[in-house]
């Protein structure tokens, strides 16, 4: 299990801007691979019945805050603009990755997100 810290949490500019292709995402799952390396998946469905996985890591400080950033700002694209602020801070509250994919879970399976 990966513990974030408040330099994991903060806000960096996005490495991409929206993907080219809409997707809706339909589970979340939490693991490591073979060589220990931990990640968090997202099952994801595309708009003409495609299916795929898009994987992030939880392996460096750097991969950590990139991938606390891209799932924390997938909260944001799905709230209404006026709870933009809450969604940030429901994903701030998080203090590790099993927190992490637990949420994702519970508030992102059946949302939308961009797959680049």
């Amino acid at each position: 299990m990966a513990d974030f810290n408040d330099t994991h949490k903060a806000e960096q500019g996005q490495y991409f801007t929206e993907g080219i292709h809409k997707i809706t995402i339909l589970g979340v799952e939490g693991g490591t691979n073979e060589n220990g390396k931990e990640y968090i998946e997202f099952i994801v469905g595309g708009e003409n019945g495609e299916e795929g996985s898009a994987r992030m890591w939880f392996t460096s400080d750097k991969a950590i805050a990139y991938t606390f950033n891209s799932i924390r700002n997938i909260f944001v694209h799905n709230a209404p603009k006026a709870k933009e602020e809450e969604a940030k801070a429901l994903v701030n509250k998080v203090s590790n990755s099993d927190e992490l994919v637990n949420l994702c879970n519970k508030a992102l399976v059946g949302k939308e997100a961009w797959y680049t």
